[in-house]
Formats: structure tokens, C-alpha cells, sequence
């Protein structure tokens, strides 16, 4: 990697002192004037220093000192394309797209046939969605560089996103000219013949590469998945059945013909192909997972098939019993149905025999939380320390589930690891501070509480959920009411109709002392819930009797009680038939 910096610093140089020679041969045959012939030595001295100090400063990852080097240098030599290149380099780094496209025009302006230059310049203009300029730059790198194949590639993807179908289909055609067929080629000529519903040329590029690749079954059985698509479903099975003329064991047409026979009601074929693929210890369990993946990645639209993807994981794990990764894909296909409980018994049968998976784990988290299963949370939590101390998300559903628990100083320490652990996940580490807030407000370290969502709010200063709490904590303690009266604002905005957010915005507006604002905010939060809680009755009820309408805070209370177990406060206030704060 040393080596590969030094060419680079050194092509870099050379290029910098061809530039300085042309245009110092170009003032000699002008021969006009003697003081604006050349570029002082002293000043071509500089700027020769600047730039070796900006790649130095970029090789030891000082990326601003670098910036303000190679700015220098272009200002006392503006024919430096070079440092042009690496300011451009510089600000995509920083995202700073449209001066990284200026100072990246101003190299190729002076070195146009760079390669490097013209190559950064095309993919600058990709990543921000430019994708026809994109084409244009690589059609003019392969004509060229009519050898270098991969400009032809990438013009044609640029043209395909362009919607330019036909344009895209003859520089495939060309790449086989050149070189023969190539699958990638082949396979995206045929997925837009497909598109623009050319079907014989469709089915001829595809038996094309079969002819071209005879031992690569992936072909054939994309072959059959075409005709099986546009209904040529005898094509289709003739096609897979010569696949298992071939393999016996092919995954993909054994599981394929079991879905066409279940489709034409045929179950007996449908059970035996099934069966015969997974039931096969000879084929690998990587490939079989593949196949029930598919069944994940479509759920929607298979949906009625998600038995049958049962079955076939419960065939895979007593065909492979001791490998983890059957078990887990069983409960990623229960989880995904809803049915978390039996996620669960295949995810922990999972870790029985692998526990370094840790997507294993973490649905484990994920399900344990919801489910409000505390104590298994911070037991798997606890485990998982083992496995996995450097992982934030641990220690984020370890301090959740003692959260849960309100064992609030275990779930403080907990919650302070896993920010150091965060890196650079910064949503995690959102969350985190957010908890945080939430975990010292039960503490009454109310100043530690406010530092916290600040925190959490500067990653993501639209979050509701924080904006909402924040000022739900505020309200309480009758602290810096304006502010949470902004949040809590803000939280509205950002999302409408929550019954909670507007219940929180009307609180806010109760505790100070906005009374008709906060009577019309609080039957906001009722309409929006479908079943009103105890705690939106009984707000209602508050506010009402400071109101002055003490008898339909009398009703609302009652209505408060009968949908809760009754606090000692509210039973007070009904018995008393006054407020108490």
C-alpha cells in the first residue's frame, strides 16, 4: 500500500513539472515579453513544497491541514492540475459535490486526456444521480481506450439508468464483438430485451450463453424462470428436467418444479421434488437457504406459500441437525410471519450450536424486547458480553431490559458502555443518549437528564419520540415551560396524530396555564386514540376543573378510574371532589 502512495505522489509530481515545462516552452516561443514569460523558479519551488505537504498531511490523515496545502498551491500555481485532482478528491470526501465537479473540471481542463481524472470525474457525476453526463464521459474513455472493456460496462450501466435501452444493447453488442460472449454482458442484454418484451431475443441471448457456458447450470435455470414467467411452463419444466439430467442435485430445479406441480394441484410431485432437495445432505445447506432467503425477500407476494417454506426449513434442520444456520433461518421465517414465541425456541436452538452469529442474537434482543420479557433480555444480554464485549447494540438491550425492570443504575452503566461502543454508529448512539435522558429523569439527576437529549437531539434533531419526552420531563418539573412547549410543538409536527404527542403538547400548555389551548390540544390526543387511556381522561379532568367546570371534571375522573386500577391522587380527587397537583 506504501508502494502503491509513492507511485502516486510521484505521477503526481511528474505531471505537475510536464505542466510547468509545456507552459514554459509555449512562453519561450512567444518571446514577448521577459517578465511574464515563466513562472519564477521560487514560486514553482513553493508550490512544488505545498503540494508535497498536502500529500503528506493526506497520508497521515490531516485532511483539512491537506485542503488548505493544495489551496495554496493552486493559488500561486493555477495550472497545477494535480492539485486540482486532490482538492476535488478532498471535497467528495466532505461531500462537498459541486466544488469537488468545479475543481475537477479545472484538472481536465488542463490535462484532458487523464485517464485518472476523466475515470474520478465520471463516477463524481453517478454519485449524484448525473448519470447521462456519466455515460458520456465513459463512452469517450472506451473510444479512447478501445481495449479497456471496463468503460464499456460502465457506459452501458450509466445508459441503462438512463432509460437509453437500445443505445445500452449495442455497446453489449460490441463488447462481444470484441471479446466473445460474457455472461454479464449476455445476462443484461437479456433482462432489457425482457423489458422491452422482445421475447425471442430474450430467449435467444439466454440460449446464447447456454451454448456459449454449457456446465453453467445458473444459465439454464435462468432460462426456465423466463418461460415459467411469460407462462411457457412446459419450456419451463422440459428445461429443468435436462437441468437434473445434469445435476440430480440442482436446488434451484428441483424446488422449482415443486412449486409448479403444487400450483397445478399436483401435492405428491410437489412433496417429492421438495423433498428430494432438501432431504439431500449431498446438496450444501448454503444453497438451500438461499432457496427459503427467497421466500423472506418475497413475503409479500408469497405469502399463502409460507407453510411450505416451513416445512422446508423443518427438512433442512433434520437433514443438517447440527448446523446453527438452519435453525436460525427457521426462526427468521416464524418471526417474519408473526409468530415470535416460535422465532425465538429456533433462534435459542440456533446458539445451542453456534453462538458467534450475532444477527442471531440480535433478533433474540429485538423479540425479547418487544415481548417485554425483561429478565430473558438481560439474560441474553449478559451472555452475549461474552461473545461479543465490543458490540453497543449489547449493552443498549442490556440496559433496556433493566430499564425495563426500573433497575435504573444498572441500566445507567449499561447505557454509558454502550456509547463508548457506538464508534460511529451514531443512530445507536442517538438512541443511547436519548435512554439516557429517560434512565437519569427516573434518577431525579434532572440535570444529567437535559444534558443527555441534548445530546441525542443534536445527532437527530428531528427524532419525536426524544423531542416528546424531553418536554413531557420539562412539563413536570414546571421547568423551562417555553422550551418544551417547542419540542413538544416540533414533535407534533413531525408526526400528526399521535395521541401520546398531543396528550403531552396539551399537559404543557396545562402547566402553563393556557387552559382553553390546553382543553382543545387534549381532546385532540382522545380523538386520535382509539381507545382513550385512564391518563388522557384524567388530564382532561385536570384541566377542566381549572376550567371552572368542576362537575364534568367530577365525570372524567370517574371515567378515568373505571379504565385503571386508581391512583391514591385520583381517588382523592374524586372523593374530595377538588384538583390535587
Amino acid at each position: 500500500m506504501n508502494r502503491i502512495k509513492y507511485i502516486l505522489i510521484t505521477l503526481c509530481f511528474l505531471q505537475f513539472n510536464s505542466t510547468y515545462s509545456q507552459k514554459k516552452s509555449k512562453n519561450k516561443k512567444a518571446d514577448k515579453n521577459q517578465e511574464q514569460m515563466v513562472i519564477s523558479q521560487a514560486i514553482l519551488l513553493k508550490a512544488e513544497r505545498l503540494f508535497f505537504d498536502g500529500q503528506k498531511a493526506k497520508l497521515t490523515g490531516d485532511l483539512d491541514e491537506a485542503y488548505e496545502q493544495f489551496s495554496a498551491a493552486v493559488k500561486i500555481h493555477p495550472n497545477l492540475d494535480a492539485a486540482f485532482y486532490e482538492l476535488a478528491q478532498l471535497q467528495q470526501l466532505a461531500e462537498d459535490y459541486s466544488g469537488a465537479q468545479r475543481n475537477m473540471e479545472k484538472a481536465l481542463e488542463l490535462s484532458p486526456k487523464n485517464i485518472w481524472y476523466r475515470i474520478f470525474l465520471g463516477d463524481l457525476l453517478a454519485s449524484q444521480f448525473e448519470y447521462e453526463q456519466a455515460a458520456k464521459i465513459y463512452h469517450a474513455l472506451r473510444t479512447d481506450n478501445t481495449q479497456e472493456y471496463d468503460f464499456y460496462f460502465q457506459e452501458a450501466y450509466y445508459l441503462l439508468l438512463t432509460d437509453q435501452l437500445k443505445q445500452a444493447i449495442s455497446v453489449y453488442d460490441e463488447i462481444e464483438a470484441a471479446i466473445g460472449v460474457q455472461a454479464e454482458a449476455s445476462l443484461q442484454k437479456h433482462k432489457i430485451y425482457a423489458r422491452l418484451s422482445k421475447h425471442e431475443e430474450a430467449e435467444a441471448t439466454l440460449l446464447k450463453l447456454i451454448d456459449t457456458f454449457p456446465a453453467d447450470l445458473e444459465f439454464r435455470n435462468e432460462l426456465a424462470n423466463y418461460y415459467l414467467i411469460n407462462g411457457n411452463t412446459k419450456r419451463a419444466v422440459e428445461t429443468f428436467e435436462e437441468i437434473l439430467k445434469i445435476n440430480l442435485n440442482d436446488v434451484y430445479a428441483l424446488t422449482s418444479l415443486a412449486d409448479y406441480y403444487k400450483t397445478i394441484g399436483d401435492e405428491k410431485r410437489a412433496i417429492e421434488y421438495s423433498e428430494r432437495a432438501f432431504a439431500n445432505p449431498d446438496i450444501p445447506i448454503d444453497a438451500k437457504i438461499s432457496v427459503l432467503y427467497n421466500y423472506i425477500q418475497y413475503y409479500d407476494q408469497r405469502k399463502e406459500q409460507i407453510i411450505e417454506a416451513f416445512d422446508l426449513a423443518d427438512i433442512l434442520i433434520r437433514t443438517h441437525p447440527k448446523e446453527a444456520k438452519g435453525y436460525a433461518i427457521a426462526g427468521d421465517l416464524r418471526n417474519l410471519d408473526n409468530s415470535p414465541e416460535e422465532a425465538l425456541s429456533y433462534y435459542y436452538q440456533s446458539l445451542e450450536h453456534q453462538q458467534d452469529i450475532f444477527t442471531v442474537w440480535q433478533q433474540i434482543f429485538f423479540i425479547n424486547s418487544d415481548l417485554q420479557n425483561s429478565d430473558t433480555l438481560i439474560k441474553y444480554t449478559e451472555l452475549a458480553k461474552e461473545f461479543f464485549p465490543n458490540q453497543g447494540l449489547v449493552y443498549f438491550f442490556n440496559g433496556l431490559g433493566y430499564q425495563q425492570k426500573k433497575n435504573y443504575a444498572q441500566a445507567e452503566k449499561a447505557y454509558s458502555r454502550g456509547i463508548k461502543m457506538a464508534g460511529d454508529n451514531i443512530e445507536l448512539k442517538a438512541q443511547l443518549y436519548a435512554n439516557m435522558g429517560d434512565v437519569y429523569n427516573e434518577l431525579n439527576n434532572f440535570e444529567e437528564s437535559d444534558r443527555h437529549f441534548e445530546k441525542a437531539l443534536d445527532i437527530n434533531p428531528r427524532n419525536a419520540y426524544v423531542l416528546n419526552n424531553y418536554s413531557y420531563y420539562l412539563s413536570l418539573r414546571g421547568e423551562n415551560l417555553k422550551k418544551a412547549e417547542e419540542l413538544s410543538f416540533l414533535a407534533n409536527e413531525i408526526e400528526p396524530n399521535n395521541s401520546s404527542f398531543l396528550d403531552t403538547y396539551a399537559w404543557v400548555l396545562y402547566k402553563s396555564e393556557k387552559y382553553k389551548d390546553a382543553k382543545e390540544w387534549q381532546m385532540k390526543a382522545i380523538d386520535a386514540s382509539e381507545n382513550p387511556s385512564a391518563t388522557l381522561m384524567e388530564h382532561l379532568g385536570d384541566i377542566l376543573f381549572k376550567l371552572g367546570d368542576e362537575k364534568n371534571a367530577l365525570e372524567k375522573w370517574k371515567q378515568a378510574l373505571e379504565l385503571s386500577d386508581g391512583s391514591e391522587k385520583l381517588v382523592k380527587k374524586i372523593a374530595d371532589k377538588t384538583l390535587y397537583e
